[in-house]
């Protein structure tokens, strides 16, 4: 039966997330996270700023550097 989920935390969503998409027998990617520093500052200051990016999702607001995603498969994507 396809339903709808609800998780009291991000880790759990992540948790879940994980199982279907190992389950999935479909065409599956793994698509890495680009961080982007748009502004009128100098590469240097673009450079410091990306190193201090954590690479924990815990610290960053469970935003992950990577989505798994599989054909016929749900998700919802969101952009900051």
């Amino acid at each position: 039966m396809n339903i709808t989920h609800i998780f009291p935390t991000n880790d759990d969503v992540h948790d879940h997330n994980k199982v279907v998409f190992e389950n999935s027998t479909s065409l599956k990617a793994r698509i890495k996270a680009i961080d982007i520093i748009i502004g009128d500052v100098s590469d240097a200051v673009k450079e410091k700023i990306k190193e201090g990016i954590p690479t924990d999702s815990s610290k960053k607001m469970a935003l992950f550097s990577f989505v798994e995603i599989a054909e016929g498969m749900k998700c919802d994507l969101t952009l900051n």
